[in-house]
C-alpha cells in the first residue's frame, strides 16, 4: 500500500512539473506575440513620423517658392527699393514660418520615436516580471508536490504501524467493548428516568401556578369593590 502511494505521489510530482513547463511555454508564446505587436506599433509610429517630416518639407518648399514669386512680382511691379525691401521682409517672414513648421514636424517625429521606445521598454519590463513569476510558480508547485509525497509516505508508514497494533489488540478489546456497551445502556436508562421525573415536576408546577394566580386575584377584586362602595356612599348622602 505504501509503495502505491509513493508511486502516485511521484506521478503527481511529474504531472505538476509537466503542467508548469506547459504554462511556461504558453507564457513565452504570449510574450513573443506581444513583442511582435509592440514592434509593429513602433514601426507604424516611425512611418507616421517620416510621413510628417515629408509633409513638413513639402510645405517648406511650397512656402519658399510662393515667397520667391511674391518677391519677383513685387520687384517687377514697383521697381523701387522700398518695394523690394518690403518684399524681402515678407519673404523672410514666410521663410521663418516655414522654419517653425519644420521644427514642429521634427518635434512630432521625436515624440513619436520616444513613445515607441517607451512601449518597447515597458513591454520588456513586463516580460521580465512574467518570466520571474512563472519560475516562482514552477518552484512552488514542485515544492508542494514534494511535500505532498513526503506526507503520503508518512501516512503510509503510520497506517502500517496502526494495522499491526490493531491486529495485536483486537482480542483484548472485544471483551471490554461489551462491558462498555452494557454500562452505556444502564446510564441511558437512568438518564431517561431522571428526565421523566423532571418533566412530571414541571407539569405539577405549571398546574399549580394558575390556581395561585386565581387565589391572589380574588382578594384584590374584593378590596377594589369595597373601596368603590365607600367612595360612592358620601356622594349619595
Amino acid at each position: 500500500m505504501s509503495t502505491s502511494i509513493l508511486s502516485l505521489s511521484i506521478k503527481a510530482v511529474w504531472d505538476a512539473a509537466a503542467a508548469a513547463a506547459a504554462a511556461a511555454a504558453a507564457d513565452a508564446d504570449a510574450a513573443d506575440a506581444a513583442d511582435a505587436a509592440a514592434a509593429d506599433k513602433a514601426a507604424a509610429a516611425a512611418d507616421a513620423a517620416a510621413a510628417a517630416a515629408d509633409a513638413a518639407a513639402e510645405a517648406t518648399a511650397a512656402d519658399a517658392a510662393a515667397a520667391a514669386a511674391v518677391v519677383a512680382r513685387s520687384t517687377a511691379a514697383a521697381g523701387s527699393a522700398a518695394a523690394a525691401a518690403a518684399a524681402a521682409t515678407a519673404a523672410a517672414a514666410a521663410t521663418a514660418a516655414a522654419a517653425r513648421a519644420a521644427a514642429a514636424a521634427a518635434a512630432a517625429a521625436a515624440a513619436a520615436a520616444a513613445a515607441a521606445t517607451h512601449l518597447i521598454a515597458a513591454r520588456g519590463v513586463r516580460l521580465a516580471a512574467t518570466s520571474l513569476s512563472t519560475k516562482r510558480q514552477t518552484l512552488q508547485t514542485l515544492a508542494a508536490a514534494a511535500a505532498a509525497a513526503a506526507a503520503a509516505a508518512a501516512a503510509a508508514a503510520a497506517a502500517a504501524s496502526s494495522t499491526n497494533n490493531n491486529s495485536n489488540s483486537s482480542s483484548s478489546s472485544s471483551s471490554s467493548s461489551s462491558k462498555q456497551h452494557q454500562q452505556q445502556q444502564q446510564q441511558q436508562k437512568q438518564q431517561h428516568q431522571r428526565q421523566q421525573h423532571h418533566k412530571q415536576q414541571q407539569q405539577q408546577q405549571q398546574q399549580q401556578q394558575p390556581q395561585q394566580q386565581q387565589q391572589q386575584q380574588q382578594p384584590n377584586q374584593q378590596q377594589q369593590q369595597q373601596q368603590q362602595q365607600q367612595q360612592q356612599q358620601p356622594h349619595q348622602q
